[in-house]
């Protein structure tokens, strides 16, 4: 057994929170675990599994090491829920509705409400884009660039990223229809008030039958634009996990062999990436088939665990194709252009149109960070 079976075994001991430890335990390189934790942001979740091993032989300069970068995760999502808080109070004083998309959301569903590495705060605003950046220039000190999907914006030092919509694809007519759906998702969404740990506050987040969908379109969107790491597979493992035991209905239905989402996934063009995400959390969950969204398809399932593995984070332990991620514009788009090409031949309907959708986007970009505004 190597060392790095060893590495995903433990993940798997630490995600699922199972009793037993696993028997490759003694093979493991703790600082290879502490290195693949920190390349794929899952410090806080490892960490907590080994606070529940018995004697664990990991060296102590190390875990005190990561019992503070623990500790420092705890405090993160602390702030991160308050400020959350804060300007969901604030736009509901304004009259807006909104929802927090991923993220502090997704810490709820965790063991440890506090072990999620945080990002920044993304918020669905129901409103147009004309007036969601008309609100953000007037309620918020500091504006940072607008996107084809959102703004960003700073409350208490904290990234925000306010959404007019949830997410993009490169696809026109994938595009098109995804729109729709969220349009037609929006007003459900935002009146879904949810309770933040220990008091933090009330916010609205997605139902589980939205982040059912839309966290696999935010899944594929990163996994072929740049890199995906595992942290956002954990977190649909436990959007998976939850969907079993309060709304079993949306997954797999062994009595009639049907799969609920699969007209709308298909409608979507998420299904591919679904059957090769299904696969990967098997391999490294043991997922059962009552828990999935779509079938296994093994092929498909191989190069996006391989990718998941090789890529880390958003892509930025990826030493393949140049190191694209930190290429100049000019030679980035090229790499990342090969790149595409090798995921063409798993998901060619989005693939085909990322190099037409990105000079789209970034002249976009220009038009509307520095001529129009």
């Amino acid at each position: 057994m190597t060392t790095h079976k060893a590495t995903l075994d433990f993940l798997r001991f630490c995600v699922t929170n199972s009793e037993e430890a696993p028997v490759s335990i003694n093979q493991i390189s703790w600082q290879q675990l502490y290195d693949f934790a920190k390349s794929q942001t899952l410090v806080g979740i490892c960490f907590d599994g080994i606070s529940r091993l018995k004697d664990p032989t990991i060296p102590k300069p190390l875990l005190y090491q990561w019992m503070t970068e623990a500790e420092q995760l705890r405090r993160n999502n602390i702030h991160l829920n308050l400020t959350a808080v804060k300007v969901f109070a604030r736009l509901k004083q304004d009259h807006l509705q909104a929802c927090m998309l991923k993220g502090q959301g997704n810490t709820l569903r965790y063991p440890n409400p506090y072990s999620r590495t945080p990002g920044d705060i993304d918020i669905w605003v129901n409103a147009s884009r004309k007036d969601i950046l008309r609100y953000a220039k007037e309620h918020f000190s500091e504006l940072e660039e607008i996107s084809m999907q959102h703004v960003g914006v700073k409350e208490d030092g904290v990234n925000v990223e306010l959404h007019f919509t949830p997410s993009v694809v490169n696809n026109p007519v994938y595009r098109r229809r995804l729109i729709k759906w969220f349009k037609g998702q929006a007003k459900r969404q935002c009146a879904n008030e949810i309770e933040l740990p220990n008091g933090a506050g009330t916010v609205t987040a997605p139902t589980i039958d939205f982040n059912l969908v839309y966290q696999l379109c935010h899944m594929q969107h990163h996994f072929i634009e740049e890199g995906l790491g595992l942290r956002q597979v954990v977190d649909y493992y436990y959007v998976l996990q939850q969907a079993k035991k309060e709304n079993p209905q949306f997954l797999y239905q062994p009595e009639t062999g049907r799969y609920p989402l699969e007209e709308t996934l298909k409608y979507l063009n998420l299904w591919r990436f679904a059957t090769g995400l299904m696969y990967v959390m098997h391999e490294l969950f043991t997922l059962p088939a009552e828990m999935m969204v779509a079938p296994i398809h093994e092929t498909r399932g191989k190069f996006t665990l391989n990718e998941l593995l090789q890529a880390g984070n958003f892509g930025r332990s990826d030493q393949r194709y140049g190191h694209f991620i930190y290429q100049s514009k000019g030679k980035k788009f090229f790499l990342k252009t090969w790149r595409i090409l090798d995921f063409a031949k798993y998901f060619p309907a989005e693939c085909l149109y990322e190099p037409i959708f990105r000079v789209y986007h970034y002249g976009w970009r220009i038009w509307m960070n520095h001529i129009k505004r």
